[in-house]
């Protein structure tokens, strides 16, 4: 698979222990040494294709990396965290993938949900490039996945599709440009509403 690269991933406050960023790729994706495992990517939880799935928690961030035992190097790193009422939620705050990396962000989306049981949400302000990996989700995995909108205000299911663009996506950049009388409504759409990937 070619690669998917992330350019327009949020800068995000920090978190860090012992030298890991968990809103970063483990080392930036160089090697990492041999027994150190665990200082960057936590602990393993599953593997596929060869490479492994390593889960870090660091406070209410957890972050779920892939890794390559044979150039030992972390290759994609999605970070999030979780409803304090539902601990199979993953609020989606940022992805971040190394260069030449194999595997598809809607790939890993998919193992996390149906291999790990989690249920993806999407952070309220997304990026394009993180929008396009929900608009893959839904049109690649339509038997296995099921993405809908969901208002957080109301605690609702809403009938929307990614392909809806202006419903399921708020830049930053155009909730500080829009027109006074646009802005309230923008900021509530970019508030409330998520999108939302489980399995059928």
């Amino acid at each position: 698979m070619r690669a998917w690269e992330l350019g327009e991933v949020q800068i995000l406050k920090k978190v860090q222990k012992k030298g890991r960023n968990l809103y970063q790729l483990p080392r930036r994706g160089k090697p990492i040494p041999q027994g150190w495992e665990s200082e960057y990517l936590g602990f393993p939880v599953g593997r596929t294709s060869g490479l492994e799935i390593w889960q870090y928690n660091e406070g209410p961030v957890t972050s779920y990396t892939v890794f390559d035992p044979d150039t030992r190097r972390a290759t994609l790193t999605i970070s999030g965290s979780r409803y304090p009422d539902n601990p199979e939620s993953f609020i989606v705050f940022g992805l971040y993938a190394a260069p030449g990396n194999p595997v598809r962000a809607a790939d890993f989306y998919k193992y996390l949900i149906t291999k790990q049981g989690l249920t993806m949400i999407s952070d309220r302000l997304q990026s394009p490039g993180g929008l396009r990996v929900w608009q893959e989700l839904e049109r690649r995995f339509p038997q296995s996945i099921s993405v809908y909108g969901f208002d957080t205000k109301t605690d609702e299911p809403i009938n929307i599709s990614t392909r809806d663009t202006s419903d399921t996506h708020v830049e930053p950049d155009e909730v500080d440009n829009a027109a006074p009388g646009m802005k309230r409504e923008l900021q509530h759409r970019a508030r409330y509403i998520r999108l939302v990937a489980t399995a059928r």
